[in-house]
């Protein structure tokens, strides 16, 4: 059983798991990871266990991220229909700020498809994308540009 299964991370070792699980999904580099192993394998916070209280939220972040994840994987292998999108995160609090209502970020499965196929010239649309990049999209909640018509479609993404 995952630390998915405890949706509350109320103790300190799901919500370590969890990170974990997520860093895992995204082939994170080691770098940019907040947990570790340690030489026998036991499962740690860099900044010290006894912090994990502090990463509570940031590890439910990263059962939503996961979530994703587990989405994209089963759109990749026809577990949808093909008409089903995909919801990234609820609308992140900077665009509400900006006035636009709280409704899903959702990716349909086709731009999913064509994000991931292998670049060509003659497709613009066709970005060579590797999967893990993919499923860190929900960490990206800092439009970029913000266009005067408010939709969703008409603002950049910008990694916080």
């Amino acid at each position: 059983m995952t630390a998915r299964a405890y949706p509350y991370m109320n103790d300190k070792k799901n919500a370590i798991l969890t990170i974990r699980e997520y860093e895992n999904s995204v082939a994170m580099p080691e770098e940019e990871r907040v947990t570790y192993l340690d030489p026998r394998g036991g499962l740690h916070l860099k900044v010290g266990d006894d912090k994990a209280a502090d990463y509570a939220e940031y590890a439910m972040k990263c059962a939503e991220y996961v979530r994703f994840g587990d989405e994209i994987d089963l759109a990749t292998c026809g577990g949808y229909n093909s008409h089903d999108a995909l919801k990234i995160c609820t609308t992140p609090q900077i665009l509400l700020d900006a006035g636009f209502e709280q409704k899903p970020m959702l990716y349909t499965q086709r731009h999913l498809l064509r994000a991931i196929a292998p670049k060509i010239d003659d497709d613009p649309h066709r970005h060579g994308l590797p999967i893990e990049q993919v499923k860190r999209f929900p960490e990206l909640k800092k439009p970029r540009v913000r266009a005067p018509i408010q939709t969703p479609i008409a603002w950049g993404l910008l990694k916080p």
